[in-house]
C-alpha cells in the first residue's frame, strides 16, 4: 500500500509525465471557476438580454469546460499512468482491480487523447465512493496525524452530500437536444399551422398590375398574436422547470466546492509525514467527483442557452410575419 500511494504522489507533486510543469494539488481550486463559470438567468429573456446571441453564450460555455477538463486532466493524468503500467494488482481491492482490468482492455487500439476520455468514462461510471474505502488512493496511510484524519471525515460527509446516481439521471433528461422535444410546443405549432391554412384569402396587390392570394391579415395578425402568447407562455414554463433545477444544483455544488477549496488549502499544508500526504490524493478524488458533477450541469447550462436562443428566435421569426401581414393590409384590394 505504501509503495502504490508513494508512486502516485510522485506523479501528482513531482509532475512526473507531465514536464511542461510540476503541477500541485493545491493548484486546483473552484473559486476562479465559480465566478467565471456559464450561468443562465432566472427566464429565456433576462439570458438573451446578458449574453446577446448564441457566439457569446458558446464562448461561455467552450470557457467553462475547457477549465473543467484542466483540472480533470491534472487529477487523472498520474492515475492514468498508474492503470495503464502497474504491473501487480494483488495488493488492491476486487473493485479496483476490475477497473484496471477493464480499462486496460478498453483502451487497446485507442490514441493518446481517446485512452484519457475512456478513462474519464471509467473512472464516472465504475469508481467505488470514497466512503467504501475500496480505492487504494483513497484511503490514509496508517499513522496519519488527528487533524488529517478530521479533514478525511470531513471529505467523506461532503461526497455523501449529493445523490450521484439520481443527479446524474436527472441530468440526461436535461441536457441539449437537436430538433424538436416538447410535444407541448410541437402541438401549439400543428395547431397553428391548420387554423392558418383555413383563414379566408385576401388579394393583396404585391406590384403594379400584379395581385397575390394571401391569408386575411387581420385574422392572420391575430392567429400569429395568439401562437406567439401560446408558444411563450409553455416555452417560459418549460426553461423556468429547467432552470429551477439548475439553480438548486447549482447552489449545492457552490458549497461543497467552497467547502472543498478549504479543505485543499488545509490539507496542502500537511506535508511532514507520508501519512499525512496521503489525505491529498483523497482530496484529488473528491475533487475530480465534483469537476464531473460541474462538467454535466454544465450540459444542462448549454440546454437552458439553446432553450433561450429557440424562444428568441420564435418570437423574432413570428413578429416578422405579424409586419408581413400588416404590410399586406396596406395593399389590399
Amino acid at each position: 500500500m505504501r509503495l502504490l500511494l508513494i508512486y502516485i504522489l510522485s506523479f501528482l507533486l513531482l509532475g512526473i509525465g507531465n514536464p511542461a510543469r510540476a503541477q500541485e494539488l493545491s493548484d486546483i481550486r473552484f473559486a476562479d471557476f465559480l465566478e467565471r463559470m456559464a450561468k443562465p438567468m432566472s427566464t429565456a429573456d433576462e439570458t438573451i438580454a446578458t449574453y446577446g446571441n448564441y457566439e457569446r453564450m458558446d464562448r461561455e460555455i467552450q470557457y467553462t469546460n475547457k477549465e473543467i477538463s484542466a483540472s480533470l486532466k491534472t487529477i487523472y493524468v498520474p492515475l492514468l499512468e498508474l492503470f495503464k503500467n502497474r504491473a501487480a494488482l494483488t495488493s488492491i481491492s476486487k473493485e479496483e482491480q476490475e477497473m484496471v482490468l477493464a480499462f486496460r482492455q478498453s483502451i487497446r487500439g485507442l490514441s493518446a487523447e481517446n485512452e484519457m476520455n475512456m478513462f474519464y468514462v471509467m473512472m464516472d461510471v465504475k469508481r467505488p465512493s470514497i466512503s467504501s474505502g475500496k480505492l487504494s488512493w483513497t484511503r490514509l496511510n496508517s499513522g496519519a496525524s488527528a487533524p488529517v484524519q478530521k479533514l478525511y471525515q470531513q471529505v467523506k460527509e461532503l461526497e455523501t452530500d449529493v445523490d450521484w446516481k439520481s443527479f446524474a439521471i436527472q441530468v440526461e433528461a436535461y441536457k441539449p437536444t437537436f430538433g424538436s422535444n416538447d410535444s407541448n410546443l410541437d402541438a401549439i405549432h400543428d395547431k397553428f399551422e391548420e387554423a392558418l391554412k383555413k383563414l379566408p384569402k385576401r388579394k393583396v396587390k404585391i406590384a403594379e398590375g400584379f395581385t397575390y392570394d394571401v391569408e386575411d391579415p387581420d385574422k392572420a395578425i391575430a392567429l400569429l398574436e395568439q401562437y406567439e402568447a401560446d408558444w411563450h407562455k409553455v416555452s417560459a414554463q418549460r426553461y423556468s422547470v429547467r432552470y429551477k433545477w439548475w439553480v438548486t444544483h447549482y447552489e449545492k455544488l457552490k458549497v461543497i466546492s467552497e467547502q472543498l477549496d478549504a479543505i485543499a488549502t488545509q490539507a496542502s499544508g500537511f506535508t511532514a509525514t507520508q501519512a499525512d500526504r496521503s489525505i491529498q490524493l483523497v482530496v484529488a478524488d473528491a475533487q475530480a467527483r465534483i469537476w464531473m458533477a460541474w462538467q454535466r450541469l454544465s450540459s444542462v447550462t448549454h440546454s437552458l442557452f439553446m432553450d433561450a436562443i429557440v424562444d428568441a428566435g420564435a418570437k423574432k421569426q413570428t413578429e416578422e410575419s405579424i409586419a408581413m401581414y400588416r404590410k399586406y393590409k396596406e395593399n389590399m384590394q
